[in-house]
């Protein structure tokens, strides 16, 4: 129970940083699919990556932006995606 209220309070600490840190370009492709609501198979297929380096770069941005779920993911994620 402890180590979930330390990770509760990284992710809401990490969501508040600003501009402390930086998506990589890849990152950003990631985002940019999962915005398009593509699947993690089509995500792979479309950026020639296997389906378990989507699934890390999807927890990555999941822990990077604090969210916990697409909705908060897409709407923290909205600083990085420049078509917008």
């Amino acid at each position: 129970m402890e180590q979930l209220q330390l990770l509760r309070e990284k992710n809401s600490a990490t969501a508040t940083m600003g501009e402390a840190f930086q998506l990589s370009e890849r990152e950003v492709e990631v985002l940019r699919c999962i915005k398009q609501g593509l699947t993690t198979s089509t995500i792979s297929e479309k950026l020639y990556i296997s389906q378990n380096t989507v699934s890390t770069y999807r927890h990555r941005l999941t822990t990077k932006l604090g969210a916990h779920n697409v909705a908060q993911l897409i709407e923290r994620g909205r600083r990085f995606l420049d078509d917008e």
